[in-house]
């Protein structure tokens, strides 16, 4: 895991929209992949009163780490864990 970008999505909520699935973050990290952009999908939800990752499981710990600040610290989009 260490030497793999995480590739961070956010999903706004909006009036109408689902919250995001496993399902989605399957097919969001797929499309990636067919469009060469290397990297784990990690979607994070972003709704009113706060957010929620969607990843997966072996990322549990490098998730949880991050804050919203964090994820907006990173001048290119990425995050170095």
């Amino acid at each position: 895991m260490a030497d793999q970008d995480m590739a961070i999505v956010i999903w706004e909520e909006s009036p109408g929209r689902a919250a995001p699935t496993a399902e989605d973050r399957v097919r969001i990290q797929a499309a990636a992949q067919r469009a060469g952009i290397p990297g784990i999908v990690v979607l994070v939800w972003r709704f009113q009163q706060g957010f929620r990752y969607i990843g997966p499981a072996s990322w549990a710990t490098a998730m949880e780490a991050l804050t919203w600040e964090s994820i907006h610290s990173e001048a290119d989009g990425r995050l170095t864990l």
